[in-house]
């Protein structure tokens, strides 16, 4: 089944340039999240008295020397809650502790780049380094970035789409105590929608008008031309796309999703309710079974997420 038929008629001046994404080899590096690295504390006098509570007047549990290192649970104004190698646990006064935070570290992004000048090119190759900046993470990432415009359009339309690695089982083991069955809760995905939006603005906005030349060479685009989408990439190649808008500082995710999935036509499915997504970040799915019992196209997102129908 062509695009063509499966995007409403404002896209589908579009869909040429989203099927080539569909053509895409991609061989994305899963990045195993787990836990946010702790925070660390290191003593800074030579006898810290640790606390059943964080006041001064609660009482003394035991002692640590100069240079002790331990791990910090909470933060409670001035008073650290600590736990010890051994597994001891109390309140400290944080001013006698030197805070060592866990450090981000920037992405790994590729570069693809199709049917795009040589202008483009060095715009967005320079300004990838606010991209990473805006996508630091606890845990390593390596991200691809392709950019395409569609030379058949009559009008100048331009796609840039974000792939990130996606793996259910480490998406249900930190959502899948939030949201039910059938509901896609998108927030852990808003910051890389609203980086690709910065980044956007920025290549074909400041750094376009800094170099006082056309990006195509022929005409300025508008940023309103440009689509931005998130493309979920598991290790099977089954993709979903996610897409959006700014609403004035803000990113919010649109209320719709294509997903190309094996065993699936390329598809296009709507949430169920209006503007849930704008108001709560939550994709809530249709019904995998039609009325007469029937397996649903819509049945391959839940494959996706591994949601259970």
């Amino acid at each position: 089944m062509s695009m063509f038929s499966i995007v409403s008629w404002r896209f589908a001046s579009l869909a040429a340039v989203v099927c080539l994404f569909f053509q895409l080899a991609v061989v994305p590096l899963p990045a195993k999240a787990g836990a946010v690295p702790p925070t660390r504390g290191i003593v800074k006098v030579s006898g810290l008295n640790v606390r059943k509570a964080p006041t001064k007047r609660s009482r003394r549990l035991f002692g640590l020397s100069r240079q002790t290192r331990v791990e910090v649970l909470e933060e409670r104004g001035s008073w650290v809650k600590i736990r010890t190698r051994s597994g001891r646990e109390g309140w400290a006064f944080r001013p006698l502790l030197k805070i060592v935070r866990p450090k981000k570290r920037l992405p790994e992004i590729s570069l693809e780049l199709n049917n795009i000048s040589p202008t483009l090119s060095a715009c967005l190759s320079g300004s990838m380094p606010v991209l990473k900046k805006n996508l630091q993470s606890y845990f390593p990432q390596r991200l691809n970035l392709v950019v395409s415009r569609d030379p058949a359009a009559l009008k100048e339309h331009w796609l840039l789409a974000l792939e990130i690695p996606f793996s259910r089982e480490e998406y249900r083991e930190i959502k899948g105590k939030d949201v039910g069955e059938g509901t896609i809760d998108l927030l852990p995905f808003l910051k890389y929608l609203h980086a690709l939006f910065r980044y956007r603005d920025i290549v074909f906005g400041s750094c376009a008008k800094d170099l006082h030349v056309s990006l195509t060479e022929r005409t300025p685009v508008a940023k309103s031309d440009v689509a931005c989408y998130l493309n979920l990439v598991k290790d099977n190649r089954d993709i979903l796309f996610l897409t959006g808008r700014l609403e004035g500082p803000f990113a919010v995710f649109e209320d719709y999703l294509f997903i190309k999935a094996s065993g699936y036509r390329p598809l296009k499915i709507k949430a169920l309710l209006p503007g849930c997504v704008r108001d709560f970040n939550k994709f809530i799915l249709p019904e995998p079974y039609s009325y007469d019992g029937r397996r649903t196209t819509v049945a391959a997102v839940y494959d996706f997420f591994g949601f259970s129908y």
